[in-house]
């Protein structure tokens, strides 16, 4: 069934998910606590990284059942969920004796695994000095995390949850993390199996890529906010806007901020300026190979060190992982002349690790689709580091919090593929310490994928050094260009 509504033509399913999301957030906003400031502001004041912005988000949380907390890399928006958790906890085992059910969820495997490194981090660093809290409210703070997907159980077939009409989930708190990454359905699907008193609390980067199927939520969300007449969702709404990652003198972050304003003279201000170190433009797209293999070459020297120990420990394991992880290279584009698999092919033939199409020891893959028995999640990354191929080593969170790692056999192992290069869409919920944004001239069914949210999220994965081989052309068109999805959700334009 198509509807017709204020000149917008819509899928029936569409339709109702964005009547839906609008109607479950209106009663949600509406739940509102009263708090104590004062009580508030004294029992923070010794935490770290507490400032009078960082004070009033989590007062803003606290009094609202609804909480939107937006902002880029390093802005602190976990450091800031987790206070709140703390808080929260506190609050209700005051309150009713009993400790909460939470749930942490992320759209996909390995921004699912990523939240629950960062939140088990900082609660580490708490049980270290816990400042007046009570020892039973942090050893609360959950140490898992779960996709939206397997939360709800989606009958893949059916699309249908498992919440038959008129049941919800029995939790008391949700954090949603990479807010961006979910669709319009899946965002209903999500909000329909809620109370409306539950704590609802979503992070995420408006700025970054959309979520593959229809819908641009979280851009939407923040967009309504601005708006005179959506001043309820302005009070749900938290942007940190000061990154603890870069700062002024940081040629990524200006960078950043000139490419979501789209800002194409300050873009190239930054790109072509000689004061900053940690951003390099390379014109010249014939040197990406070179370029890709210099920055894998600490990884080849751990892997060949590896490979000739007689047993491999765990802090061996860790090194190696550690080094694969400070270095990637993505590119827009996947099956192009000189798109994503050729870039894996020509680095894993200059690198020379081992013979292309076996599992050497050394080889990185990368997950393509989720496999609930193995534990595995598309995009979860690992390496063959076994001399003779038969298994594949991921990282894994052991039952104390702990870093750990566990080999797979590669016969059993779902879809996967050679992960030297990925797209960017890939990437997202991903850090390295340094990576390369590959862009080449694209064919006419590329071209829509230049767009703004996409130099975005590749220059953000970066922490420290961010290398661009793209022509002024295609730099100029993702700079002017962001993604716009038509839809009538919140009444407003879905563009950035």
């Amino acid at each position: 069934m198509i509807v017709l509504q204020a000149n917008r033509l819509y899928l029936n399913k569409y339709f109702h998910a964005e009547n839906a999301t609008e109607r479950v957030f209106k009663v949600m906003a509406e739940q509102v606590k009263v708090v104590d400031e004062s009580v508030v502001l004294e029992k923070i004041k010794p935490l770290k990284y507490i400032d009078a912005i960082t004070s009033a988000v989590i007062i803003n949380c606290l009094k609202n059942n609804l909480s939107i907390i937006t902002g880029g890399p390093g802005t602190g928006k976990t450091t800031i969920v987790v206070r709140v958790l703390a808080l929260l906890i506190d609050q209700f085992y005051h309150e009713h004796q009993a400790l909460p059910k939470i749930e942490i969820l992320a759209p996909t495997g390995k921004a699912s695994a990523r939240v629950k490194e960062s939140i088990i981090r900082e609660k580490s660093d708490w049980l270290d000095d816990l400042n007046g809290f009570a020892l039973n409210v942090i050893q609360a703070i959950p140490e898992t995390a779960q996709t939206v997907h397997k939360f709800l159980s989606i009958n893949p077939n059916t699309g249908r949850t498992r919440f038959k009409q008129g049941q919800t989930a029995n939790i008391d708190i949700l954090i949603v993390d990479e807010a961006s990454m979910l669709d319009v359905l899946l965002f209903e699907k999500l909000l329909t199996s809620l109370e409306p008193n539950t704590r609802l609390i979503f992070l995420g980067d408006p700025y970054q890529l959309e979520s593959v199927e229809a819908g641009n939520v979280l851009a939407q969300i923040v967009a309504a906010s601005q708006k005179p007449q959506n001043q309820w969702l302005a009070a749900c709404c938290n942007q940190l806007t000061i990154s603890h990652r870069f700062n002024d003198q940081s040629g990524i972050g200006q960078l950043a901020k000139a490419v979501n304003a789209g800002d194409v003279e300050g873009a190239f201000s930054v790109l072509e300026s000689e004061d900053y170190n940690d951003v390099h433009w390379f014109k010249a797209r014939d040197q990406v190979i070179f370029e890709a293999i210099k920055g894998y070459q600490d990884y080849k020297d751990a892997v060949k060190t590896a490979k000739n120990l007689p047993q491999l420990h765990t802090e061996t394991i860790k090194q190696l992982f550690s080094t694969f992880e400070s270095w990637q290279v993505f590119s827009p584009f996947r099956s192009s002349l000189i798109g994503v698999n050729w870039l894996n092919q020509e680095i894993e033939k200059g690198l020379k690790l081992g013979e292309p199409e076996t599992n050497y020891f050394g080889k990185p893959i990368i997950i393509k689709s989720n496999d609930h028995a193995l534990q595995l999640n598309n995009g979860d990354i690992g390496i063959c580091l076994s001399k003779d191929g038969s298994t594949v080593c991921f990282p894994a969170i052991d039952q104390a919090g702990q870093l750990s790692y566990r080999h797979i056999k590669t016969r059993i192992l779902p879809e996967h593929e050679l992960v030297f290069a990925m797209t960017v869409h890939k990437s997202q919920g991903s850090e390295y310490q340094s990576c390369m944004l590959f862009v080449p001239e694209p064919n006419e069914n590329q071209k829509n994928l230049l767009k703004r949210e996409i130099f975005y999220t590749a220059l953000t994965r970066a922490k420290q050094q961010f290398f661009l081989m793209a022509s002024e052309r295609e730099i100029k068109t993702m700079v002017k260009t962001p993604t716009t999805r038509m839809s009538g959700l919140f009444e407003v334009d879905s563009s950035h």
